[in-house]
């Protein structure tokens, strides 16, 4: 198999502690820093790399996402690729949470049934082989086979483009889906894009969640195409405070005069958007308290920001 370009590391005996096991099938075994089993899909290069180097993908939400979920928590994960995200919320949340996670690509949501099940999660997780939108309906979901995380939902009749494969695909509602839910308490987000019609919906849901964290990627072009990025962002916040999530693992508030802005020239980012309510706003300031004092975001989060911007490059074309 060809091998990514090479990334400097601060001490290469590292690679030596990090353990890995060929399963044949191009999966593979491997122990995410957080010290869960964890199986990848060793053929794909955007997210696998890393986790089997590093342990670790995206630090810099990973942290955020672990300073707001708890125990008993009902948590969504949206574009749940092979698990990473999953797994440290289904862990995390207990035996008395909910985990709902949907990803459409059908290897990656064979990889991901595989990691809920050798962490004991299959009773309190619900997997949905399908995308979320605001309509339900047939699509097709086209990806690099090298870079499955970096898919892209189209209409049905869009044929295939050459070098890519595509898949059929169902699109589900969160609203139809989840409509027995009281509430939900954190929504983590990353669909490349399609973010805004996920959010469009889960409105009810939302409505009748007004604790609930949402940690969402975000690229202006990409929202334009459902309306104006602004006020989609504004009827999600309702009165919650928005945060630009930084590559270095900051936080830094976006205030509603100045989100046009801000947000139509950031490219691609992740997005906080935090309740005003006592307990979160403790859990906030608890985690910048901590990032005041030097986070984590240094070689674990350096490896995985650069093969992002490397697999952005592909994934622009399907923008």
């Amino acid at each position: 198999m060809p091998m990514p370009m090479p990334m400097p590391m601060k001490d290469p005996r590292l690679l030596q502690q990090r353990p890995y096991y060929y399963l044949g099938g191009h999966r593979g075994l491997t122990r995410l820093s957080s010290g869960e089993p964890f199986i990848v899909s060793a053929a794909a290069r955007d997210v696998a790399t890393w986790i089997i180097l590093d342990g670790a993908w995206e630090t810099h939400v990973d942290d955020v996402l672990m300073g707001f979920v708890r125990p008993g928590d009902v948590a969504i994960d949206v574009g749940a690729n092979m698990g990473y995200y999953s797994v440290k919320l289904g862990t995390r949340i207990g035996e008395t949470g909910r985990l709902y996670a949907f990803e459409p690509n059908g290897d990656l949501a064979d990889v991901l049934f595989e990691n809920i099940r050798i962490n004991d999660l299959r009773h309190r997780t619900t997997l949905f082989r399908a995308a979320a939108g605001d309509v339900a309906e047939k699509a097709r979901l086209i990806y690099m086979a090298n870079f499955p995380g970096g898919g892209r939902v189209l209409p049905p009749k869009r044929g295939p483009t050459k070098g890519y494969s595509t898949a059929e695909i169902e699109i589900v509602v969160i609203d139809d889906v989840l409509a027995d839910l009281d509430r939900v308490d954190l929504i983590k987000l990353d669909v490349e894009g399609f973010e805004s019609r996920v959010l469009l919906g889960a409105k009810n849901l939302l409505d009748r969640s007004p604790d609930a964290v949402v940690v969402t990627e975000f690229v202006w072009d990409a929202w334009k195409k459902t309306g104006d990025p602004v006020r989609l962002l504004d009827d999600v916040a309702r009165g919650r405070r928005l945060f630009h999530i930084g590559k270095d693992a900051s936080l830094s508030e976006i205030r509603p005069e100045e989100r046009e802005a801000r947000l139509a020239s950031g490219g691609m980012m992740y997005l906080l958007l935090v309740p005003q309510t006592p307990g979160r706003l403790a859990q906030l300031e608890a985690l910048t308290g901590r990032r005041g004092k030097g986070g984590r975001g240094g070689r674990r989060g350096a490896l995985s920001r650069a093969l992002r911007r490397g697999a952005g490059r592909w994934t622009a074309l399907l923008r």
